[in-house]
């Protein structure tokens, strides 16, 4: 009977879904699609250019890296307290946090701050300390307590037993959401750049702006690259990481 209720429900948002939408505004010319395109199959290669999207792109990796570690040790100073007494006070915080997408957070910190990378690393920071603090919480709330416990009863404070008990239970899965995290905020820090948080978003959506395919063609490929080789390089740290896990 719940998997059919189930069923209907799902039927029925689909009905309305494809009721609601207004198809013909959604057709498009097939040949207007690729004539848009045409322009961007020339990306502007001059010396130049290119060493300023370089440039541009070590600004993105500072500011991702920057942001990463920031709230990484935000995250685990919240999520230290989290295990105490204010548990869910700041587990609420956790959820402002998390809630409020970068880009929002950018948008209110370059009118705060001003323009520039400065903005984008506040909001990257503090989105992804809410992230990382809620799922350092729930990971201590799922360890193992016994050499926390231990070191209680042999007369070891409360900050001792966290930090020489509880932490090593936990740091490899913390390291493991830290890599994952940081390899979102290189992604999420080329987007930040459309409000003028810096970066090399910032240039492609002047070029953009500016109708100025072949400059905005050559930032996109700086971007998948620069996203290609966060995630390659994630990755090997992870695997690397687990790997020496393993071992010990």
């Amino acid at each position: 009977m719940r998997a059919l209720i189930f069923l209907t429900l799902i039927v029925l948002m689909l009905v309305f879904s494809i009721w609601m939408l207004d198809w013909r505004m959604m057709l498009f010319s097939f040949s207007g699609f690729t004539e848009y395109f045409q322009p961007y199959l020339s990306p502007n290669l001059e010396p130049a250019f290119l060493w300023n999207v370089l440039k541009l792109s070590g600004e993105t990796l500072a500011m991702a890296i920057i942001s990463s570690l920031l709230s990484v040790l935000l995250a685990v100073l919240l999520a230290w307290w989290a295990d105490g007494r204010l548990k869910w006070p700041l587990k609420l915080l956790f959820n402002l946090l998390r809630s409020v997408p970068e880009l929002l957070f950018a948008s209110l910190l370059v009118i705060a701050v001003g323009l520039g990378p400065t903005a984008g690393i506040l909001a990257l920071t503090l989105h992804t300390a809410g992230v990382l603090a809620r799922l350092f919480t729930e990971t201590l709330e799922n360890a193992d307590r016994e050499p926390s416990i231990a070191l209680r009863l042999s007369g070891a404070s409360s900050a001792q037993a966290f930090w020489f008990g509880l932490l090593p239970v936990v740091q490899t899965q913390w390291l493991a959401y830290s890599l994952y995290r940081s390899e979102m905020n290189i992604r999420a820090a080329t987007v930040l750049g459309v409000v003028g948080a810096g970066g090399i978003g910032q240039q492609l959506f002047v070029a953009l702006s500016l109708f100025q395919y072949a400059e905005a063609s050559t930032l996109i490929l700086a971007i998948i690259l620069l996203v290609m080789l966060a995630e390659a390089l994630s990755r090997a740290l992870r695997q690397g990481r687990f790997a020496q896990a393993e071992v010990e």
